[in-house]
């Protein structure tokens, strides 16, 4: 047994609940005082194995956000592995999964 407000009970997030990474789609070179996130929310709901329509937490959450909304962020590095080559000209194929366009428009 634990002993816990009600209150703080209701905000922990369920167990099974996982931190949702993003990618920026802004480059710092464009705008040191800024990072754009590209979301999208699915406007036809996934629907569970149970019948139940399914809404990705993290995205809808998102979605809902105004100009200027706070909220509590975890930045970390980039694969620091990953350097594209210094001569503009070179052709580059990328190929990525799960995360969508917005890594994309940074290099763009």
């Amino acid at each position: 047994d634990i002993d816990i407000p009600l209150a703080t009970f209701l905000q922990l997030p369920p167990a099974d609940m996982r931190a949702r990474q993003c990618s920026m789609s802004s480059s710092p070179l464009a705008d040191t005082t800024c990072a754009k996130l590209t979301i999208s929310v699915p406007r036809t709901p996934v629907t569970s194995g149970r019948g139940e329509p399914f809404l990705s937490v993290a995205m809808t959450y998102l979605a809902g956000l105004r100009q200027n909304d706070g909220m509590q962020l975890t930045m970390r590095p980039s694969n620091a592995t990953f350097c594209p080559s210094a001569d503009l000209a070179a052709p580059m194929l990328i190929f990525y999964a799960g995360l969508g366009p917005a890594p994309m428009c940074r290099f763009l």
